[in-house]
């Protein structure tokens, strides 16, 4: 009896550890969750205090969307939270929800960093299912880091949130990720979009893989940035895609578009290549154009308060085909258009890498004179 019942506890734990696959290690206690959403919950409860780590050791299919809340909402109350994978392998944290409802939600959260590692074959890929948000930022979320992790959905960063008072949110960053569809399209890869009065601040986008982030019938682009933000960096970014797309509205494609006028101002965009990358064997920029639609490498509308810096980028290799005409002047190709907000556009390369020129081909309607364009 006694061997039984000890073979019976021995699969009793095995089989535990099976759906085990969240581990949370705090100064107050430590234990294992099936799902991030759960050790959130706990973490929200005040199970895990002070500086939390959380191993990611299996994969992960949320049912619900994954909330982090502030230190010091309800009894949480914690100082930092490192998530990360561990024992050696791919992870996976994926969830199918509505577009504004990320798989991972820090609402408000200060101090977390997801680090998807990439060394000794650790790491980790986000991926939304429905291809909506896959981590959202929202409600003044502070200094969070997302590294070299594979995010599969876009990245939402919002001044909507459980807080409805105090700042936006503020220095966070986006580095050295590869940001792409779960599918095969993804009209914004990064998003941002704050409140009146709580401006997104000091989000820094450095060193990502920015691919497919196209629609035919919607605007779409790989940065998007909508009104109440300021002093962004988008910095060493590369922006492409992995195959031919096709246009099938008069609509404008980008791979960075600053609008709002009045209330988006301050950003650095530099050293970002649009188009392809000697190091990115896949990259390519094909786009097949209807009647009224556009291509923009960097389009910038911001306030002239305090104005936006456009310095070391290059856009190569595009190649456009069928109908363009575009929302300015029938204006095909846009390489820089700035309306206004900037002060500075310079040391910026257009179509002069060697062997990855700019074609423009087979164009149906639009002036003829109007193929290239630097519009300050």
């Amino acid at each position: 009896m006694n061997a039984l019942i000890r073979i019976a506890i021995v699969f009793i734990f095995a089989s535990l550890s099976s759906f085990s696959q969240v581990e949370v290690f705090s100064e107050a206690s430590s234990n294992t969750y099936p799902r991030l959403k759960l050790a959130f919950d706990a973490i929200n409860a005040g199970t895990h205090k002070g500086d939390i780590t959380i191993l990611l050791t299996g994969n992960t299919v949320e049912i619900e969307a994954a909330v982090l809340y502030a230190s010091g909402t309800g009894s949480s109350f914690y100082s930092s939270i490192v998530i990360m994978p561990s024992g050696g392998g791919s992870r996976f944290v994926q969830g199918s929800f509505s577009s504004y409802k990320g798989v991972i939600h820090l609402d408000g959260a200060d101090n977390v960093r997801i680090d998807g590692l990439r060394d000794n074959s650790n790491s980790l890929t986000i991926a939304s299912m429905s291809n909506g948000t896959s981590v959202y930022f929202t409600g003044g979320a502070t200094n969070n880091i997302l590294t070299r992790c594979d995010i599969k959905g876009s990245i939402t960063i919002s001044g909507a949130g459980s807080a409805t008072a105090g700042n936006g949110n503020e220095d966070n960053t986006i580095s050295d990720c590869d940001i792409g569809p779960y599918g095969p399209a993804l009209q914004y890869a990064v998003w941002g979009y704050g409140s009146l009065g709580r401006n997104n601040d000091n989000i820094k986008i450095i060193n990502n893989r920015i691919h497919d982030y196209f629609v035919g019938d919607m605007i779409s682009s790989g940065v998007y940035i909508n009104e109440n933000n300021s002093f962004w960096t988008i910095e060493g970014n590369y922006f492409f895609h992995t195959s031919a797309k096709t246009y099938t509205a008069g609509v404008s494609h980008s791979a960075i578009w600053i609008a709002d006028g009045t209330f988006s101002y301050g950003h650095i965009i530099r050293g970002n290549i649009i188009g392809k990358s000697e190091l990115i064997i896949q990259s390519t920029y094909e786009l097949r154009g209807v009647a009224g639609s556009s291509f923009y490498g960097i389009y910038c509308n911001g306030a002239e308060t305090y104005p936006s810096k456009i310095m070391n980028n290059t856009v190569n290799a595009i190649s456009l085909s069928g109908s363009f005409t575009g929302m300015v002047l029938g204006l095909r190709f846009h390489a820089i258009y700035a309306q206004r907000g900037v002060d500075s556009i310079c040391w910026n390369t257009i179509g002069s890498v060697a062997s990855s020129t700019i074609s423009v081909s087979n164009i149906s309607t639009g002036p003829s004179s109007y193929i290239w364009h630097l519009c300050i």
